[in-house]
């Protein structure tokens, strides 16, 4: 991986900063058990302290890579100091701006990213490591706040941080689902610094256990809604272990150098000791493994910023960097000889650093375990592939879903890295019913900042380059969705045409298109009789229109095997992509099966029978029924839809489903025992299947109805908030 000219100046920047004021000062800070305050501060004004924050929000606005760049540079001046700058930027400020409102993030994340206050991250017990979901520290609601009780463990900059970000339970008979996140500034009373740890290494960076004795936080402060601390706390996995692994690559690189630079002055035998092979061989040997580490993490950090799915990338990277460093500094001690062993050089301070790398943020044998389980074979039910590998992936959008033209992108790496082309389509089935929403702008997923970025991708994708955000959002697109109905009925070709003029009316020209007059008035400007298009609206064609849609797509094999649709806000279903990946890399449901990634929509060939099944048998609401082409049930504890209102959709395969089968579903339950108790005396049969998964959603067990239509049920962990 090359860096850009932007990437390469933070380098630099970084670089200069740490070997000027951090790595003359390291050993020293390291006997004194000195925190580096100042040097913080002034890392604060460089932007190190919150590298991917939004500059709105006092950070620098880069990237991963940028992140991961500053992070070993840091580390090779000083680990200890790399540590308390990986916690700021990944688990402090991260939670924040992700599931934080405006006032917290004006309160707490600005001083934080600029680096005038310091946070520190308490999840960890005394008995509670890995397993987060076992937390007991407690949050008792009181009036109009909640009173914190509990002991947490190993906590990075404890003692010195002004904010902490804590994690507490706040309903004991939920589980993970029962544990909430809160903001708690360490002036409370009741935040108290029981111990401060005497480490092996980092030692200029305090590592503290701290007692909550009843301590009184302000409902305000609760991060994110109640019970959803777990999803908060895993959310920030993948950044935390890119952090780490750049760490150690950087400590790594730090004993090299000094391994390199010793073995250029040392004389035996009559020559430097770097001309003896043995020498050689193992400078050689350690340049080798940094390298190859530095680009698993600068992979892992690029896909981060491509908004791909990189857990197992970052496991990978935080796995093998780690241990790399740990032999790297051991065969940089061997180089030293003896005067490795002394204090005298910095190889004995840097392995005593970097030691820790392989158990903080997941131990090694947690990354292992990721890993492991991303390379497990697909759920019981699935059969290996048997599949068209020549078959083009068919994308289907939301034109006026800014994530929409987000994942488009995605899946086409996705589909390049398979070998696969994409079928580029502007059209929707389910757009036609999509209700308009009134959330503002600051409060959809990923908040302000974010979701501006992600708008602006999305029209540079559309080759929109004078995009700016429009007064509306979102907005009704049914007026919409049927003149391009309409348009593609008439003239296929004219359909990408319509969709665009429509587009660029939206977020160009910032016109209401949910208005039939100002919708039709754009596609006339894309060539189209402009009166027709009016009249379409109102006419039932589209009814025809769209059936024809299915049938055509049926007749072609379209809704073959498997054809995955994916929910137009991706950020809300975490494993969505990872899901895409494993159809176009290796597998495929059975002959005649329909996969429906997405967690609440699926498309059906026989839709009277699987309506029928789902309200007689699982008693569910028909709440929308549009013959023949669309259904969705509702209920308290349950919703599912068929055929519609997903906004977006990639297709792979030309088998079309038999009459009487049903997809492969993900149905949301509240109560699995009920949905068992339902379905136990219909010939139906229910496994349990349960799983850990950092998600916000977590899959409880699998359906198969009489006819043996697979279905998965699925349970939040934590509702989204908007």
């Amino acid at each position: 991986m090359l860096l850009n000219d932007e990437q390469k100046l933070v380098r630099d920047t970084m670089r200069a900063f740490a070997q000027e004021r951090l790595a003359p000062n390291a050993a020293r800070w390291d006997r004194d058990h000195h925190f580096p305050r100042e040097e913080l501060a002034a890392l604060g004004a460089l932007g190190a302290m919150g590298v991917v924050v939004p500059e709105r929000w006092g950070g620098a606005g880069l990237d991963y890579v940028s992140l991961a760049l500053t992070l070993e540079e840091i580390a090779a001046g000083d680990g200890a100091t790399s540590t308390i700058v990986s916690v700021q930027n990944s688990v402090v400020c991260g939670p924040i701006a992700a599931f934080g409102t405006d006032a917290q993030r004006t309160r707490h994340l600005v001083p934080l990213a600029r680096g005038e206050k310091l946070g520190c991250f308490c999840l960890t017990e005394p008995h509670v490591g890995s397993d987060a979901g076992a937390i007991t520290t407690r949050a008792q609601r009181d009036g109009d706040g909640y009173v914190l009780n509990g002991v947490k463990q190993f906590i990075t900059t404890g003692k010195h941080a002004d904010v902490a970000i804590v994690f507490a339970v706040t309903d004991r008979a939920a589980g993970k689902k029962g544990i909430s996140a809160f903001v708690v500034e360490t002036k409370t009373p009741g935040y108290v610094v029981a111990r401060v740890e005497d480490k092996m290494g980092q030692r200029a960076s305090d590592t503290a256990q701290i007692l909550f004795e009843n301590c009184r936080v302000p409902a305000e402060n609760r991060l994110g809604d109640e019970g959803q601390g777990y999803r908060i706390a895993l959310a920030n996995l993948e950044a935390g272990r890119i952090g780490i692994a750049s760490q150690a690559v950087g400590m790594a690189r730090a004993a090299f150098d000094a391994a390199l630079a010793y073995a250029r002055d040392r004389v035996a035998f009559g020559k430097p000791i770097v001309e003896h092979q043995a020498v050689n061989f193992r400078l050689a040997d350690m340049a080798v493994e940094i390298e190859a580490a530095r680009q698993l993490v600068w992979h892992a950090a690029a896909m981060r910023d491509a908004g791909e799915p990189c857990l197992k990338e970052a496991s990978m990277a935080k796995l093998y960097a780690t241990e790399m460093a740990e032999r790297v500094c051991s065969a940089a001690i061997q180089v030293h000889g003896g005067y490795g062993y002394v204090s005298d050089f910095p190889v004995e301070r840097i392995y005593r650093d970097v030691r820790v790398c392989q158990i903080y943020e997941g131990t090694s044998d947690i990354q292992r375990l990721v890993i492991g389980r991303a390379l497990e074979p697909p759920p019981q039910g699935w059969s290996p592939a048997r599949r068209d590998v020549t078959a083009p992936i068919e994308f289907w959008f939301d034109f006026s879903s800014p994530y929409g033209y987000l994942a488009a992108q995605r899946i086409e790496a996705l589909a390049a890295r398979h070998g696969r082309t994409v079928d580029w389509r502007p059209i929707l089935l389910g757009v036609v019913f999509k209700v308009a929403g009134t959330a503002p702008l600051t409060e959809i997923p990923l908040k302000g900042e974010y979701s501006k970025r992600d708008f602006a991708r999305s029209a540079r994708f559309h080759g929109v380059e004078d995009f700016r955000l429009p007064s509306r959002f979102p907005i009704a697109t049914q007026a919409a969705s049927r003149i391009l109905l309409w348009a593609k009925s008439r003239d296929p070709g004219s359909a990408a045409r319509v969709a665009k003029a429509l587009f660029r009316a939206y977020w160009v020209d910032d016109r209401d298109i949910s208005n039939a007059d100002v919708a039709a008035e754009a596609a006339g400007e894309a060539g189209v009789d402009r009166a027709a298009a009016r009249a379409s609206v109102d006419d039932p064609v589209w009814k025809d229109a769209l059936k024809r849609e299915v049938e055509a797509g049926l007749a072609r094999g379209v809704f073959g095997s498997p054809f995955v649709i994916v929910d137009g806000e991706p950020f809300w279903g975490l494993d969505r992509f990872d899901q895409i990946d494993w159809f176009l890399a290796s597998a495929a449901p059975k002959e005649g099966r329909v996969r429906a990634v997405s967690h609440l929509r699926l498309v059906v060939a026989d839709l009277p029978a699987c309506i029928a099944f789902y309200r007689d048998v699982l008693g569910l609401r028909l709440a929308i029924d549009v013959p023949g082409i669309y259904a969705e049930f509702d209920t308290a504890g349950a919703r599912l839809a068929l055929v519609g209102e997903a906004t977006m959709g990639a297709v792979v395969g030309r088998s079309p489903p038999r009459a009487g089968d049903a997809v492969v579903a993900c149905l949301q339950v509240d109560d699995v025992d009920a949905a068992a108790a339902r379905v136990k005396t219909r010939g139906a049969v229910l496994v349990r299947e349960p799983h850990d998964e950092p998600t916000w959603l977590q899959r409880v067990a699998h359906l198969r109805d009489p006819a043996g239509n697979l279905v998965e049920l699925w349970t939040r962990l934590a509702r989204p908030s908007r």
